[in-house]
């Protein structure tokens, strides 16, 4: 059979010698070609929580950032109705046992997306 070919394509653009550093990326599939990707971006001694809508060739349709929103997956992201969920943790969660959280995003329109219940909101 003939070989798959493979590529890489960037969706953040970090100095290459800066501190930030992008973690724990999950991606779901959001709209026909279109796929949700988020993920943490550590900034010194903060986190803010990265999407980015890309389709299926890699290319990046829309991008936001939500300051202060520490995004820190426990699970898959799952997709229900216009909406992104998963659980995770508080960034400052230094209690035994943490506390899990459940976390959201309206991606009803995946262009514009809204953290659900979080002061980053809107």
């Amino acid at each position: 059979g003939e070989a798959a070919r493979l590529s890489l394509l960037w969706v953040t653009s970090f100095a290459a010698t800066g501190s930030d550093n992008a973690l724990e990326p999950r991606v779901v599939a959001v709209a026909a070609d279109a796929y949700a990707v988020l993920f943490s971006v550590k900034r010194g001694t903060g986190y803010d929580t990265e999407y980015r809508l890309i389709d299926s060739a890699g290319s990046v349709r829309a991008s936001a950032t939500f300051g202060g929103m520490f995004f820190c997956a426990t699970s898959e992201l799952i997709l229900i109705g216009g909406a992104v969920y998963w659980t995770g943790f508080k960034a400052d969660s230094s209690a035994r046992p943490k506390t899990g959280y459940l976390f959201g995003m309206d991606v009803s329109t995946p262009t514009a997306p809204k953290a659900l219940n979080h002061p980053a909101a809107n």
